[in-house]
């Protein structure tokens, strides 16, 4: 009857939905996003150059891309400064991995911390 074929053509409508949203989902990767400054957690100045800087974040991290901006940060102490800072985008890496790099960034700039930021995003590599 009538009711039946609608009801079944409702809720094959909805699996067809499903399917191809978890195919999407599928699809998704993990974006990570690295925020460093760049002045010593000791001295409060940058030590290290920032083309300098660059090539030890490469060093570190590998692929990734890297922009300049500016950071506010307030120490452990209460100090508070203005750093140059990189927001380092990576693609291609576990979590763990992120974490190894997050770690040898901080040893290697003398950091009290690093921010690090996971994405879920759908992007393809051309």
């Amino acid at each position: 009857d009538n009711k039946t074929l609608s009801w079944l053509g409702y809720h094959i409508g909805r699996y067809i939905y499903i399917i191809d949203a978890y195919k999407d989902i599928e699809k998704m990767t993990e974006k990570f996003t690295i925020y460093l400054g760049l002045n010593d957690q000791t001295t409060k100045q940058q030590e290290i150059a920032t083309l300098d800087a660059y090539k030890l974040c490469v060093n570190i991290v590998g692929s990734c891309s890297i922009n300049e901006m500016q950071g506010y940060y307030k120490h452990e102490d209460g100090s508070i400064v203005f750093e140059k800072s990189f927001k380092i985008e990576v693609f291609e890496k576990t979590e763990v991995e992120i974490k190894a790099i997050a770690n040898d960034l901080k040893k290697a700039f003398n950091q009290e911390c690093v921010i690090v930021e996971k994405t879920i995003v759908d992007s393809t590599f051309i």
